[in-house]
């Protein structure tokens, strides 16, 4: 069996491309699909902990990764990662950065690759603090103009069955900014979502 793991940073991306490479790469092995929509810092990464629950059963030996910053973008946490799976006599093969991770080489490139991802994720946050910086001084005003939630056609659209994904472009937001207020409305998703179990 051949884990297959896959990673985007937000809900509005899609793992579509790095998923159908994955599938290629494996061929007809049997094979599971681990995928998240997390930033590759986050520790709330479910597919990652159920990849790696998995891999402690034993359901697979090898892990295949579009690219070594997909698995994190955080050295730490991506050394305890490949160290436990190594430890479990599990290969990770990232097609995009390819190297032979049983010898020392390898193992030494694949640290390597991880630390410049993480470098180029502190590169960007620096940037953009910067330029945030910069444009706030010059008297700009971030976000998008403040818009009310129009409750009353949220309720409808949702009770009609309509995905909260849809009702979200629908009501024109972004799925994050629509969970975000329906938090601040309801206190949670999760309650306004018990609002319709209850009806």
């Amino acid at each position: 069996m051949i884990a297959l793991y896959a990673r985007v940073s937000t809900v509005e991306q899609n793992t579509d491309m790095q998923v159908r490479e994955l599938i290629a790469a494996c061929g007809d092995s049997p094979r599971e699909l681990y995928e998240d929509h997390f930033t590759g810092t986050s520790d709330d990464r479910v597919s990652l902990q159920r990849m790696l629950a998995d891999a402690r059963l034993g359901k697979f030996t090898r892990v295949i990764i579009f690219k070594t910053d997909r698995l994190s973008r955080n050295v730490r946490d991506f050394l305890n990662i490949q160290h436990e799976l190594d430890s479990l006599g599990i290969d990770i093969v990232s097609l995009h950065d390819p190297m032979d991770v049983s010898t020392p080489s390898g193992r030494a490139m694949l640290h390597i690759m991880a630390a410049m991802g993480q470098l180029e994720v502190e590169n960007i946050r620096l940037r953009v603090k910067s330029g945030m910086a910069a444009a706030r001084a010059r008297g700009v005003k971030f976000g998008p103009p403040k818009r009310e939630l129009d409750v009353a056609r949220l309720e409808a659209l949702y009770a009609a069955d309509v995905h909260l994904v849809d009702i979200a472009r629908e009501l024109g937001f972004s799925i994050s900014h629509l969970y975000r207020l329906i938090g601040c409305k309801y206190g949670s998703l999760q309650a306004f979502r018990a609002r319709f179990l209850c009806a």
